[in-house]
């Protein structure tokens, strides 16, 4: 595969991703509502199975759509023209050069806040959060016991033991490196965001189940903590901001089982659907 080639099969991945985040954008309010925040952050693997769609050329053999589950569907379009047109006075290069200093610049910035976080970490001003994608780990400012109370530090570390028991930071990743890759992408921007909110309010359902009874408690422990400054990285217990839909939903119960299982099987549905979207999409892009 040329530099061009990979270039135009990139681009096409983030027009799939791209259409895939807009649908979850303009989903996942009213299916917080009716599903709960579980359901809802189950929504955002829609635009990896479409950009996974989208990159099925990459596996391609010569009878790949005339049998089997891919049967009938159209095949890859000819790029010839957007590849020539990149092949055409080096501009490839050019692009690629471009993107990669793109990419270059993405890393430094997340090294900058890094190193500025490890510092916070060192003199004891980090934290709550949980950091770590291999071996999650907690980091704790070291006036937690005079900045919460027994039982505000017992919830707090509730939130981020459940982020840790949810792989959140691993998920976190997967959307960093997104961010860093498709730098010029503004969607994927506004995704990290969103994907943040949503991990946050899920992990909050996931407190209130272990922990029905403190509800009212870890409303009052957020609303207090949320007005803390310091540095914030990895997935902090104040930082995701959106303080407001936070303790609404904390207001909102649990949606009956039946219906947790009926969003189950219609976002199931929308990952296969986004796969298969985003082959359909060669034939479009």
């Amino acid at each position: 595969m040329t530099i061009a080639e990979a270039l135009v099969l990139f681009l096409r991945a983030n027009l799939v991703a791209s259409v895939a985040i807009a649908v979850v954008l303009l989903l996942r309010k009213p299916v917080r509502r009716a599903f709960g925040a579980h359901i809802a952050y189950g929504l955002w693997p829609i635009a990896l199975f479409a950009v996974a769609g989208a990159l099925m050329p990459l596996l391609q053999e010569p009878n790949y759509y005339e049998t089997g589950l891919l049967a009938g569907l159209p095949q890859t379009r000819d790029t010839g023209p957007a590849v020539a047109w990149l092949q055409a006075q080096g501009r490839d290069r050019i692009v690629l050069a471009a993107w990669l200093i793109g990419v270059a610049v993405s890393g430094v910035w997340a090294a900058i806040s890094l190193a500025r976080f490890m510092r916070a970490e060192r003199a004891g001003r980090a934290g709550p959060a949980v950091v770590g994608v291999v071996v999650p780990r907690l980091v704790a400012p070291a006036d937690a016991a005079e900045r919460f109370t027994p039982e505000e530090w017992r919830l707090v570390r509730a939130h981020e033991r459940a982020h840790m028991d949810r792989q959140d930071a691993r998920g976190a990743a997967v959307a960093v490196l997104a961010q860093w890759l498709c730098w010029f992408n503004p969607l994927v921007h506004m995704a990290l965001l969103a994907v943040r909110l949503d991990q946050e309010l899920a992990c909050d359902a996931t407190v209130l189940e272990r922990l029905p009874v403190q509800r009212r408690r870890y409303a009052e422990t957020l609303l207090r903590t949320q007005l803390d400054h310091g540095p914030t990285y990895g997935i902090a217990w104040r930082g995701c901001g959106a303080l407001e839909t936070r303790l609404a939903m904390l207001a909102t119960r649990q949606p009956p089982l039946d219906r947790l299982d009926l969003g189950e099987i219609a976002v199931n549905g929308l990952w296969i659907a986004a796969f298969v979207g985003g082959i359909a999409a060669q034939a479009l892009v």
